[in-house]
């Protein structure tokens, strides 16, 4: 998909794709610059396996998403300290993304809004892309508490009872998901035949300044964004797969779920009831053709 959307910049545009650059470390991860995005994404895969279900095999990926916010942005004063300073510190460079050299030095929770899943048949013919978060990720301290850094070399007091982080995490997550679905689907030429959206009893990170736990919160929500591409078999892997068959499962609530047959976008009463808006260009951008502004496919004329 990165490979196809160099070819043309009039794609990158009407996405708003500004860049993409591989990360070189231990797993496979790629930053992503985005117009009118709160700070600099990074896709981290974090597991990847095949599977069997229903006599069939797919490929299965989580990855994890990191937004390093940009200073100016609204949404960079949710961040926790650690996190804000570590991006106005000499530990990042110029694009916003952590120095070379550092990578491995900053705790790999930090930064980290999202969630990425994605089931494909081995035949291309089907994708399941799910996005989970939570509307707000925070995190609260029950105590008084000293802290320092030693990469940053300072140090912080977090008064009892303040709230270091409150993260719109999923708001900000959907922000590449929306880019990815625009990806895949005028790469591989399919339009989204199902979306799902669930909602759940949302979590807190609480810490004493010793011990961190996590509770069940009503002051949150968690989100669960599902999108299903596929041809017209496709219907076995939305009848067979957990990942579609679990949507009513325990406290989760199906704020909609709608198949879209003639594979073009329909608008959704429901909408109203969740934090973002789907996007109809998953479905226009299934049809559109791009000529691509290239002498050669590898991006090096």
């Amino acid at each position: 998909m990165l490979i196809v959307s160099s070819w043309s910049e009039q794609f990158r545009s009407d996405i708003g794709l500004n860049g993409v650059s591989q990360v070189w470390g231990t797993r496979p991860a790629w930053y992503f610059w985005l117009d009118k995005s709160p700070g600099v994404y990074q896709l981290e895969m974090m597991t990847a396996d095949e599977a069997l279900e229903a006599n069939a095999a797919y490929c299965r990926a989580c990855f994890r998403i990191k937004c390093y916010p940009f200073p100016d942005r609204e949404e960079f004063a949710s961040f926790s300290f650690q996190e804000r300073n570590m991006v106005k510190s000499t530990l990042f460079d110029d694009t916003n993304t952590p120095r070379f050299e550092h990578q491995d030095d900053i705790p790999i929770d930090l930064f980290t809004v999202a969630t990425l899943s994605i089931i494909t048949g081995l035949e291309g013919n089907v994708a399941i892309f799910c996005l989970e978060s939570m509307a707000c990720l925070r995190t609260r301290y029950i105590l008084e508490t000293h802290q320092y850094f030693p990469l940053l070399n300072q140090e912080h007091i977090v008064k009892e009872k303040e709230i270091d982080r409150a993260v719109p995490g999923f708001q900000v997550g959907y922000r590449l998901f929306d880019c990815l679905m625009s990806l895949y689907a005028n790469t591989h030429k399919l339009a989204p035949c199902e979306v799902a959206f669930t909602q759940t009893t949302g979590y807190e990170v609480v810490s004493n300044g010793s011990h961190i736990d996590a509770y069940k919160t009503d002051a949150t929500k968690g989100y669960d964004l599902r999108v299903l591409f596929g041809t017209d078999d496709a219907e076995s892997l939305h009848d067979d797969s957990d990942e579609m068959r679990t949507l009513d499962a325990g406290d989760e609530k199906c704020i909609y779920r709608k198949r879209f047959n003639c594979g073009h976008y329909h608008p959704l009463l429901q909408e109203s009831k969740s934090p973002i808006s789907l996007n109809p260009q998953w479905w226009s951008l299934a049809h559109q053709h791009y000529e691509s502004e290239l002498a050669s496919t590898c991006g090096c004329h």
